[in-house]
């Protein structure tokens, strides 16, 4: 990690992509992050805040550059700057309006910026909105984030320290190198691919943009007291919040016919920094993986030891690094273009013959049905200077497929729990079907204690 203090930094960065290949050319592969603070915030001193947290982090002032071959690579040479956008707000839901009208807007990824901050203005509770392609964050990236840009907003004359991105996938690939037989194939399917190669450029992710729909979603919001009887409940029977919430989503899964027959396992991201070989700090970039679960689940258990088996097989699979990172370095030995066409064909929006048995060999005995990414108890402090931080609402990217996502937080101490999905692949009916029957499982397994907050059901703005 390079990190140079008290000084501009250097106009040009450069690094290829790698592992970061696998986000590059999926549409509408956003990762939103909303803080709403206690008091207002002044334009002019935030957007010098924007300009120097883009100054920390390379990859806010970057493009993507694709060669003729089909390699690309990160580039801050003649990148355009990222700027301020700001509306006036008028409710707590305007962040909703504001994300729609984002999705409307495809990324340039050969031209950048390849993140975006809208201010939603207020005398009491404005909220900052942090959208950003997946391809140059991860969580937790999102929450470095917010921390750097809310220190420059708190004391605007703090030197800037850059903390440009590492490269880790070389690395990877020698601490947890593929099987011979799996290079093996790795290299044929590469040979075959090269005689019928095709480079999917600006052109053709923005025609799959208008096809891929933008994403809704479930809000659930846990007051300080709910969020501190879930906390003290999962320590008294042993287990994480993680496992309990896995549990409740695995429970409410199972009372729904059509979300039970779309798989019974669940995969959980796992933050990754530090397992690499290198650490890369709170720098800004993609530093995830993730395991899949299929745990022993006892229909007749309660949900305590339901949770118990969870948490026991969740620290298993934690255990196993080279598990953790296995399809990561399979892919990293593919000709990056075979990934693209892989993202392409997922989406319908291109046929092989090759490439189709490369999804079905990657999908093989896979039935995940659900995909959660927590991104934990607080991390950053909730005060900044003269401001506080109020709320905060994490949203992963949306579903694929019949997998839905969900995502959750505990950033300022309260457990904050978003759903987003496609409706043209879940209903929004089926969502709130499985919403109710989340909510209605953890609150009884906390009893006696009741929950005190109330779902959020594709909140509308009046922006």
């Amino acid at each position: 990690m390079l990190v140079e203090k008290g000084r501009e930094p250097s106009r040009s960065f450069q690094r290829e992509l790698a592992i970061e290949r696998l986000l590059y050319r999926y549409p509408l592969n956003v990762i939103k992050m909303i803080v709403r603070l206690q008091s207002p915030v002044n334009r002019s001193t935030l957007k010098r805040a924007v300009e120097k947290v883009c100054r920390k982090h390379a990859f806010l002032r970057s493009r993507i550059v694709l060669r003729d071959d089909g390699t690309a690579y990160f580039t801050t040479d003649a990148a355009q700057e990222m700027r301020l956008k700001a509306h006036q707000k008028t409710s707590d839901d305007d962040y909703v309006k504001v994300i729609e009208e984002e999705d409307q807007i495809p990324f340039e990824m050969d031209k950048g910026p390849l993140a975006r901050i809208i201010l939603l203005e207020s005398a009491t509770r404005p909220d900052i909105v942090v959208y950003a392609h997946h391809v140059i964050c991860d969580g937790l990236s999102l929450v470095y984030l917010i921390r750097h840009l809310m220190e420059f907003l708190a004391h605007p004359d703090m030197d800037v320290e850059v903390i440009e991105p590492i490269s880790y996938s070389e690395q990877l690939l020698d601490a947890y190198p593929p099987s011979f037989l799996k290079r093996f194939m790795m290299r044929r399917l590469n040979s075959k691919w090269a005689k019928r190669k095709v480079i999917f450029d600006e052109d053709d992710l923005l025609r799959l943009h208008k096809k891929v729909h933008p994403d809704k979603h479930v809000h659930v919001g846990f007051s300080m007291q709910d969020t501190i009887a879930l906390k003290d409940r999962c320590r008294a029977e042993d287990v994480t919040i993680n496992s309990a919430i896995i549990t409740a989503i695995l429970t409410a899964k199972r009372q729904i016919p059509e979300l039970a027959k779309r798989g019974d396992e669940i995969g959980f991201a796992v933050n990754a920094r530090d397992r690499l070989p290198v650490d890369p700090g709170e720098a800004c970039g993609f530093y995830a993986t993730g395991v899949t679960l299929k745990p022993k689940f006892e229909e007749s258990g309660s949900f305590w030891d339901n949770a118990r088996a969870v948490h026991q097989h969740s620290q298993e699979k934690l255990q196993d690094d080279k598990a953790l990172f296995e399809r990561r370095t399979i892919l990293l030995t593919l000709d990056p273009t075979v990934i693209d066409a892989l993202l392409f064909s997922v989406l319908g929006d291109f046929e092989d013959p090759i490439i189709k048995k490369v999804v079905k060999a990657y999908s093989k005995g896979s039935s995940v049905g659900a995909v959660l990414t927590n991104l934990g108890g607080t991390r950053i402090p909730k005060q900044y200077g003269p401001y506080m931080l109020d709320t905060v609402i994490f949203l992963p990217p949306g579903s694929v497929g019949g997998v839905f996502a969900m995502g959750a937080s505990g950033i300022v101490g309260k457990l904050d729990i978003t759903i987003p999905y496609r409706e043209h692949l879940l209903s929004t009916e089926l969502i709130d079907q499985f919403s109710e029957a989340f909510i209605t499982t953890l609150n009884d397994a906390l009893a006696p204690y009741q929950l005190t907050f109330k779902m959020q059901a594709n909140p509308k703005s009046k922006h």
